[in-house]
């Protein structure tokens, strides 16, 4: 054996011998399998006529969990009978409930949910009817909320590339062995060209051209790769620094109600203790379980117009009020650049919120921060267990009862701001209260004013998850502060 092929064998064990590139397909085909697995489930159905939808709230609770994924088909309303779960669209937010009654001559359909006392006040007419339920799969419909998400998807891709990357990288370490075992016996032959040798330099100049593609489509791949795993760890990067600085934020511009300002070092610890129940100050009159200091937060950004608090949850944040709906979506409460943004107000609004109702905006966070909890307001459970929130502003504080829980489309006219004396305020509050996913045992006031919590939801395209509450001023604060 000459010392070229020894040397070429050598080489070919550097390169792994055969386990290597067999590895990397067999890694590169499982990472792929596991992606169209994923992908499965939210893209085959449709092909077979089916509409899938994530469910939210507890209105069919226990035949369909919160969180399953259901599988709606289109069927002639007019087969439907009393016991089919049906999936409608009542002001374009799709609808997941049982039939009462189908009546044929109205065309149109009593509904109810299982979990629900009565049925549904409005039938629902045969064409908001989507289809049937045909299946549903509990937990599911989390999994698909997630990977509807630009985090979700970006995961997605990346797992993508890294499989076909490891596909392409064992293609490519066969070809170089292979050339490696040609390079061997063309290094013994005579320089005189053999019968056939055009057909073999076209045979490769034909793999040369697809060891170049190959190649080249390695590189993108892995630019790609790069690209997205380092976006993933950017956001993932920011969403930690916003958690360290709404914290920190919380620590140095709250405390209880009954601490005074400046806080002792061991403010962490009374703040970690602060009550859920608003504490009554001298006279009886009732405040709110936390104290700002308005003063020192407009230091850092004069753009903060009050803060948001709800016990046991994650919503503990300051309130800003830019010059557009931009202003915030990516800056957080101080002005730095960060994905989470901060919790801002309807840029529409008077800078003092003497309107009749107050919208506020928030991300879905994929950590459970900012307003990340508002689809669990859907769960009857949740919603008992935290019926209250607080707003204070510098002008006065505000209990917030909540009422109202669902889930509507990005264009509703839910998103419209009232100023005083506008007509059509009392007819909102009443449709805000009729939409909800849970029962509240209480009954809003038209005439009071209304605070509305919004962010993004993944059940269907431009879907928002709201909350409703009716603010009630407390310690003399007024209702509607003068000014504009």
């Amino acid at each position: 054996m000459t010392e070229q092929r020894m040397q070429n064998k050598k080489a070919i064990k550097k390169k792994g011998g055969n386990w290597l590139p067999a590895l990397c397909g067999v890694l590169g085909t499982l990472i792929l399998l596991f992606v169209i697995a994923l992908c499965a489930p939210l893209t085959l159905p449709r092909l077979f006529g089916y509409e899938i939808f994530h469910v939210v709230s507890g209105s069919m609770e226990p035949a369909i969990p919160i969180g399953s994924a259901v599988y709606a088909k289109a069927v002639d309303p007019l087969t439907l009978a009393p016991g089919d779960i049906i999936v409608y669209l009542d002001k374009d937010s799709p609808v997941t409930h049982r039939v009462a009654e189908n009546r044929k001559i109205a065309h149109e359909l009593v509904t109810k949910g299982d979990a629900n006392e009565s049925v549904d006040f409005a039938p629902v007419p045969y064409e908001a009817v989507v289809g049937r339920v045909e299946r549903h799969f509990p937990m599911l419909g989390r999994a698909m909320a997630l990977l509807a998400s630009p985090v979700g998807k970006a995961y997605l891709l990346c797992f993508a590339l890294c499989g076909a990357m490891f596909n392409i990288l064992g293609v490519r370490i066969r070809e170089r062995r292979r050339e490696l075992r040609r390079a061997a016996p063309e290094a013994e032959t005579p320089s005189a060209a053999p019968p056939g040798s055009k057909k073999r330099g076209g045979k490769r100049r034909g793999e040369k051209r697809k060891r170049i593609v190959r190649t080249t489509l390695l590189t993108l791949s892995l630019l790609v790769f790069t690209a997205c795993a380092a976006g993933v760890i950017l956001i993932k990067r920011q969403y930690r620094e916003s958690e360290r600085l709404y914290r920190t934020a919380a620590e140095t511009f709250t405390a209880p109600a009954e601490t005074p300002f400046p806080a002792a070092p061991a403010r962490e610890q009374e703040s970690a203790a602060a009550p859920e129940t608003a504490p009554e100050e001298a006279g009886g009159k009732e405040r709110a379980p936390i104290r700002v200091d308005f003063e020192a937060l407009r230091a850092v950004n004069p753009d903060v117009i009050g803060w948001l608090y709800c016990p046991d949850s994650a919503i503990n944040y300051p309130v800003l009020l830019g010059e557009s709906n931009d202003s915030y979506l990516r800056r957080s409460y101080d002005g730095s650049e960060n994905a989470a943004g901060a919790i801002f107000a309807e840029a529409a609004h008077s800078r003092n919120l003497s309107d009749r109702n107050l919208i506020l905006y928030g991300h879905n966070m994929r950590d459970g921060s900012m307003f990340a909890e508002l689809e669990n307001w859907q769960d009857q459970r949740w919603f008992d267990a935290h019926p209250l929130m607080w707003l204070l502003t510098p002008e006065g504080d505000y209990r917030v009862v909540l009422y109202s829980a669902h889930t509507v489309s990005a264009y509703d006219e839910i998103y419209t701001v009232f100023r005083d004396g506008e007509p059509g305020f009392d007819r909102w509050v009443k449709n805000a209260a009729s939409l909800s996913a849970s029962r509240a045992d209480f009954k809003p006031d038209p005439a009071a004013r209304q605070l509305m919590l919004s962010t993004c939801s993944y059940v269907f395209a431009e879907a928002r998850a709201v909350l409703h509450g009716e603010l009630q001023p407390l310690g003399g604060g007024t209702d509607a502060p003068d000014g504009n």
